[in-house]
């Protein structure tokens, strides 16, 4: 039996499922839903401005017209790195990558990251970089990624 699953571009109206996804994948990494609570009231009018002027380009998948899986590629500026080889200051910076349980193993999150890359090099995008999670770290070693040295502290 094949499962019929559509691939479609995200939309202003996406908004609020698009924060549904990202609220989850940080729960299932340990963060607590009050700090994700609080982290939402922030980020849904920030990605709503960048759905609408463009600067977030997501990838929704819908089974059964409900949208179990998502990622987005958000185009940030950083400064000049000289790994890079290039002047072009933007990153596609890959987020919000979740597939709901049940949909897991089925390849989805590799057709959406496929997809998000290809759109990141028409662009011209010198680089594409994301955040792992254990559970993703596989998927994104075998599509080429490499680990960096970042290292975070929080002021």
């Amino acid at each position: 039996m094949t499962i019929d699953y559509t691939f479609r571009p995200a939309t202003i109206a996406d908004t609020e499922t698009i924060a549904d996804h990202r609220t989850w994948m940080f729960a299932e990494i340990g963060i607590d839903m009050a700090t994700l609570t609080q982290n939402r009231d922030y980020y849904v009018p920030w990605l709503a401005e960048r759905l609408s002027n463009g600067n977030y380009i997501g990838i929704l998948v819908e089974y059964e017209k409900q949208v179990i899986a998502g990622a987005g590629l958000w185009v940030a500026i950083g400064a000049p790195l000289p790994t890079l080889h290039s002047h072009d200051l933007r990153r596609a910076n890959i987020v919000n990558v979740y597939t709901h349980t049940d949909h897991r193993r089925k390849g989805l999150a590799r057709q959406m990251m496929t997809r998000l890359i290809d759109l990141g090099r028409e662009a011209g995008y010198p680089v594409a970089q994301l955040h792992a999670s254990d559970a993703g770290r596989p998927l994104y070693e075998s599509m080429g990624f490499s680990n960096t040295n970042e290292f975070r502290l929080f002021l």
